[in-house]
């Protein structure tokens, strides 16, 4: 590891030598406080505490007060996913109860599948995705069983995002109508949802996941395109998936469904930052498949592709958006995610402009496209 390094990116390294098991090599003495700052922060505390705890001479390394840290975030986690995983039965119950097909999304798929002790994996809410038929019926079940529409009457919020939120007893269930519902990319990517329930298969707990190829283009998308752009816990889930998987995964029906879907520059972006940081085992061809093609090749001018972005501090909204653009698959889709950015659809300016006028959403038309201008530029917070 090169002395060089600054320090960021010291405790990156550390973090991530960790993650792959491998031993800590630095040239100067381990600033355990902030790695454990960082694993916080990037939701694999838990994980780091399950290392130490299997890991003698790593153990014997860390000062008594980060172990305690450690101990501390992983009970935490623990309880707090016990109760959503308790809330996840009941919404399979009241779904159940009305004839709704449920399938699980992200972190509550994943705990029963390649975590398996709920205190590994954090969670902050339940993600539940339903057809879109039943998507009013499976809200209108929900809230019959108690559960409360947290967005209220504004039915903008739904209109724009694919799924909306409900709450019940310290709980929150993101309720999916879609996977995809990123209104900045929603003209160019095409999930087959169809496709989705059919390769659909069932969890232990109840209920359905998705099938292992398309879990893996999911959190692709997710992690590109979604709210949580480059976060370190979501190159780990995909790492684990591909871990226990192994030869079972389909890659050719990745790569497939990843063209069909209109998303490899962003799979591509997922797969390689996972293999170089974390080791995940993804086949070389694979990888040779996915190369970075035209504008795609600018995100590394833009965001670090050796290292989850986020471990070098996050991503501000300029470079976040600019590198989610880049990662379109064809310039034609790049253009037409600029044209988006600049001109979203109604429901969107209606929601956060907070107005319901036409005189007020004509002039949200005009403001957006110099605020977001201003923003790039770095006039405006």
């Amino acid at each position: 590891m090169a002395a060089a390094h600054p320090g960021p990116l010291i405790d990156a390294d550390v973090l991530l030598a960790l993650l792959r098991g491998e031993p800590v090599a630095t040239p100067d003495p381990v600033d355990w406080a902030r790695v454990w700052e960082v694993a916080d922060k990037e939701g694999v505390a838990p994980l780091l505490h399950a290392r130490v705890e299997t890991t003698p001479a790593l153990a014997a390394a860390l000062p008594a007060s980060i172990r305690g840290r450690l101990r501390e975030g992983y009970e935490r986690t623990w309880a707090r996913n016990t109760v959503l995983l308790a809330r996840y039965d009941d919404v399979l119950a009241a779904l159940g109860a009305a004839g709704i097909r449920a399938l699980a999304l992200k972190g509550i798929a994943l705990l029963g599948t390649v975590y398996g002790d709920p205190g590994l994996r954090p969670m902050s809410d339940i993600d539940v995705l339903v057809p879109m038929r039943d998507f009013a019926r499976a809200k209108e079940a929900l809230v019959h069983a108690g559960w409360t529409a947290a967005d209220g009457p504004d039915a903008d919020a739904n209109a724009y995002r694919g799924y909306t939120h409900l709450t019940c007893r310290g709980a929150v269930l993101d309720l999916h109508r879609e996977v995809a519902g990123y209104p900045r990319v929603a003209a160019v990517v095409r999930v087959d949802h169809a496709g989705l329930w059919q390769r659909a298969q069932p969890l232990p707990r109840g209920g359905s996941r998705l099938a292992i190829e398309d879990q893996i283009l999911h959190l692709a998308l997710h992690l590109v395109l979604g709210s949580e752009f480059g976060r370190l816990l979501n190159f780990v889930d995909i790492d684990r998936i591909v871990r226990q998987a192994g030869r079972a995964i389909a890659w050719d029906a990745v790569l497939d469904e990843g063209a069909r879907w209109r998303v490899r520059g962003a799979l591509g972006y997922a797969l390689r930052v996972a293999a170089r940081s974390l080791g995940t085992p993804v086949p070389a061809d694979v990888l040779a498949r996915l190369r970075p093609a035209g504008p795609q090749r600018l995100v590394a001018r833009v965001l670090d592709t050796e290292r989850p972005p986020t471990l070098m501090g996050r991503p501000g909204a300029t470079p976040l958006y600019l590198a989610e653009t880049l990662l379109m698959d064809r310039p034609r889709w790049l253009l037409r995610v600029l044209v988006t950015t600049l001109f979203p659809p109604a429901p969107w300016l209606r929601f956060h402009y907070g107005t319901h006028s036409t005189a007020g959403l004509w002039w949200a038309r005009v403001v957006h496209p110099l605020r977001v201008c201003a923003l790039a530029l770095g006039a405006a917070p």
